[in-house]
């Protein structure tokens, strides 16, 4: 399989920049619901709502840096073609796609699912510098480095 990783880093900033978006809606509208207003008469069930809402807003302040970062990591991630696994590489293994550098969802390209693999995962930090056709064992599991590009 010859992929074109420029590509697939665009269908990922793609997935990236949607969910910060989404994020970002989401932390607004729960921070606008949080607001009292006070030119009104508050009861309990009023500022009851409203800190629940700011709690959810708090929720979507994570994930909005965590988008960010990968933004900005999959537009300063090093894509030439290597032969062992590091972070701009495409890895396949276990009939699986990564693009290695970011912590990401899936995304489907050329009718093949790929995800992305962070250097901080464990799996990563098993597969550091191996080439194609390396075995290795990962939660008791055997498998099989088979395409790096």
């Amino acid at each position: 399989m010859n992929i074109n990783k420029e590509a697939l880093r665009q269908e990922f900033l793609k997935l990236e920049k949607q969910n910060l978006i989404y994020s970002k809606d989401a932390y607004n509208l729960y921070f606008e619901q949080a607001k009292l207003d006070r030119s009104s008469s508050l009861d309990d069930q009023d500022r009851s709502q409203a800190k629940q809402a700011g709690l959810l807003a708090e929720h979507f302040e994570c994930p909005i840096h965590n988008h960010e970062i990968a933004i900005e990591k999959l537009t300063h991630l090093n894509l030439q073609k290597t032969n062992i696994v590091e972070s701009g590489a495409f890895v396949r293994f276990n009939n699986k796609n990564f693009l290695v550098g970011i912590a990401s969802g899936s995304i489907t390209y050329n009718n093949q699912q790929f995800i992305g693999l962070s250097t901080n995962s464990p799996i990563y930090q098993e597969i550091e510098g191996r080439t194609k056709g390396e075995e290795f064992m990962f939660n008791g599991k055997a498998m099989k480095i088979e395409d790096i590009q």
